[in-house]
């Protein structure tokens, strides 16, 4: 109501981007407001500079399993898979902080998180074979989004992801939307907070 009253231009701005996507990613994170990697070897100096961090495959420690076909797309482009089986940080703690979560209240089966950070080029080789995959701008070629798989051990692990999912987006940590086969999550910027759950993937001394 205050922008409506104050500053309608801004309002219908916001509008515009709730109404780009099935969910408020994009009021997260407009076009333009964050690097997209354009190929390989953009995405591969994120890497080099820290700006993506590796999704581990440790279900036990993180209440996460990593899809084996994560990357598969990647010969294709003469890129190793490992390139895209990673995240933002902030996103990478995020997804750590929702696995905790579910399993916690569910009991020990992991989530399967099937796709992370792409590249441009990886999307556009995605898009000719999965009807899901957007031509236009998509959150995971930023690091920022990644998807977790519809295939749930029992009712009681998928009552405990969409109640994680709820009240993360009503934190607005998150925007989540459903898709056929899979939930695809974007990350706010604010998840940096849970940053030092990443502490849990170093090694013990």
């Amino acid at each position: 109501m205050r922008l409506w009253r104050e500053d309608p231009a801004e309002l219908e701005r916001l509008d515009g981007l709730h109404e780009a996507k099935g969910s408020a990613e994009e009021v997260l994170h407009p076009d333009g407001s964050v690097p997209r990697f354009g190929d390989p070897e953009e995405l591969r100096e994120a890497w080099d500079r820290g700006e993506i961090a590796a999704l581990p495959d440790t279900p036990r420690v993180t209440g996460l399993r990593r899809d084996p076909r994560m990357g598969e797309l990647a010969a294709r482009l003469d890129a190793p898979a490992g390139l895209y089986r990673g995240l933002r940080p902030e996103a990478l703690a995020l997804a750590l902080y929702l696995g905790a979560q579910v399993r916690a209240h569910s009991g020990t089966a992991p989530l399967i998180v099937t796709s992370a950070v792409r590249d441009e080029r990886y999307q556009q080789a995605l898009v000719s074979r999965n009807r899901e995959a957007t031509r236009g701008y998509s959150l995971h070629t930023t690091g920022w989004a990644f998807d977790v798989e519809r295939r749930y051990v029992s009712r009681r692990q998928a009552l405990a992801f969409q109640a994680a999912l709820d009240r993360l987006q009503v934190l607005g940590a998150i925007a989540w939307v459903r898709e056929p086969d899979a939930i695809h999550v974007t990350v706010a910027r604010d998840a940096r907070v849970l940053l030092p759950l990443l502490d849990r993937l170093q090694p013990s001394p």
